[in-house]
C-alpha cells in the first residue's frame, strides 16, 4: 500500500506540467485566428508603413550573398524601407561585401557598431533608424519577397507594439538534422501557443518587428551584459508595459533560418539560450522554464535511482508517458498548421533524449559564459 502511494505521489509531480501544456494546446486551437493564419493573401497596395530592417553581422561572409539577394528582391515600395547592416568588428570580408551592395542599392546601408556584441550592434542601428517600425533578422536567414508587405498588413490591422514572426529551420539530412528540426518546431509551438493564450514567453530575433518608440532605452531593456537574449528581453519589457503583442503566422512573413551544422554548434547555441534564463524577470517565462526543467530533471533522477531500486523505473515510465501525451498533443497541432507532420516520426527518439538534453544544456549554460556568434 505504501509503495503504491509513493508511486502515485511521484506521478502527481507531473500534473502541473501536463495541465500547462494542455492549456497551451487548447489556446493554440481555440484562438487560432490570433495567429493571422487566414489573412495571407497578397496585397498589391500595402499600407503606408515605413520600416527600418536591422541586421547585426559578425564574420558572416558565407551567408551574405543569399541574404542580400533576397533583400534586393523585396517587393515593398523602395521609399518605404531602409536596410541597416551593423557590423560588429568582423574579421572577414563582411564589410566589403555589404559596402559593395550598398553602392548598388539605395536601400542598403552599413555602419560600424559603437560597441561589442550583437546587442550593441542593434542598438547602434536603432539610434540611426529613420522609420517608425524596426524589423530584425539574422544574416543566415532567407527572406520572402513579400516579407515586409505581410508585416505592413499586420501592423495596420493590429497596431501591435511587437509582432512575433515565424521562422522555419532549414532541415539538414540525417537523424541529427531531423531531431534538431523537431526540437525547433516545438519551440515555435510554445511561442505560438503562449502568444495565443495572452502570455507570450518566446520570440526570435530572426523575425521580429516592433515600434521604435517602444525601445527608446534599448541597451537597458536587453541587458547588454548578457551575451544573448535581445529578443526575449525585449518581449518581456513590452509585455511588462502592457504593449500589444501579436504572433504572426502568415506564410509570406516567415523566414528560413540556418540550423547548426554540427552537434558542437548546436550545444553552444542551446547553452547561450539557457544561460540567459537566470536574468529573466517575467513570471510566465520563469514558471514555464521551471516546469520544463523540474519535470525533465525528475525523469533523469528517477532513471538514475532505478539502477538501485527497480520500481523507480516504473515511476519514470509513467512520468514519461504523461509528459509525452501532452507534448504530442501540442506539437501535432502546430505541426499540422506548419505542414510538418512528417517530423513527428522522430517524436519518440526525441522524447527519450529530451530530459537528458534539457538537464545538461541548462546546467552547462548557467555555468559557462558564451559569446555571441561563437562558432
Amino acid at each position: 500500500m505504501a509503495q503504491g502511494l509513493n508511486i502515485l505521489w511521484f506521478q502527481v509531480l507531473v500534473i502541473p506540467y501536463f495541465l500547462t501544456i494542455l492549456y497551451l494546446w487548447y489556446s493554440l486551437g481555440n484562438k487560432g485566428q490570433h495567429l493571422q493564419i487566414s489573412d495571407s493573401s497578397p496585397d498589391p497596395h500595402p499600407p503606408d508603413i515605413k520600416f527600418t530592417v536591422i541586421i547585426a553581422v559578425k564574420n558572416e561572409e558565407p551567408n551574405l550573398p543569399s541574404l542580400i539577394s533576397d533583400l534586393k528582391n523585396l517587393k515593398y515600395p523602395p521609399g518605404s524601407y531602409e536596410i541597416i547592416f551593423s557590423d560588429d568588428n568582423s574579421a572577414d570580408n563582411t564589410w566589403l561585401l555589404i559596402k559593395k551592395s550598398s553602392e548598388e542599392s539605395d536601400n542598403i546601408n552599413i555602419i560600424r557598431s559603437k560597441g561589442n556584441g550583437k546587442k550593441a550592434a542593434i542598438s547602434t542601428a536603432i539610434e540611426l533608424a529613420k522609420n517608425d517600425y524596426i524589423v530584425t533578422t539574422d544574416a543566415d536567414c532567407r527572406i520572402n519577397p513579400m516579407w515586409l508587405n505581410g508585416l505592413a498588413k499586420i501592423c495596420k490591422k493590429t497596431n501591435a507594439d511587437l509582432i512575433i514572426g515565424e521562422a522555419d529551420l532549414a532541415i539538414r539530412p540525417g537523424l541529427f538534422g531531423k531531431l534538431g528540426s523537431l526540437e525547433y518546431l516545438s519551440l515555435q509551438a510554445i511561442t505560438a501557443a503562449s502568444a495565443c493564450s495572452g502570455h507570450p514567453v518566446l520570440c526570435s530575433g530572426a523575425n521580429l518587428c516592433f515600434k521604435k518608440d517602444s525601445v527608446s532605452n534599448y541597451s537597458d531593456i536587453v541587458k547588454k551584459e548578457v551575451a544573448s537574449g535581445d529578443d526575449i528581453f525585449l518581449l518581456h519589457e513590452i509585455k511588462r508595459k502592457n504593449g500589444i503583442i501579436v504572433f504572426c503566422s502568415r506564410k509570406d512573413t516567415r523566414v528560413v533560418t540556418d540550423s547548426p551544422g554540427n552537434i558542437k554548434s548546436f550545444i553552444k547555441q542551446r547553452m547561450r539560450w539557457a544561460g540567459k534564463g537566470l536574468k529573466y524577470n517575467d513570471p510566465d517565462t520563469i514558471l514555464l522554464a521551471l516546469l520544463v526543467f523540474i519535470t525533465n530533471t525528475l525523469i533523469v533522477i528517477m532513471l538514475a535511482i532505478s539502477a538501485f531500486y527497480h520500481r523507480f523505473l516504473y515511476v519514470a515510465g509513467l512520468i514519461y508517458f504523461w509528459k509525452s501525451i501532452a507534448d504530442l498533443l501540442l506539437l501535432s497541432r502546430y505541426a499540422k498548421h506548419r505542414n510538418r507532420l512528417k517530423l513527428l516520426r522522430y517524436f519518440i527518439p526525441a522524447e527519450l533524449l529530451y530530459p537528458f538534453y534539457v538537464v545538461i544544456s541548462t546546467i552547462a549554460g548557467m555555468i559557462s559564459i558564451p559569446r555571441w556568434n561563437q562558432k
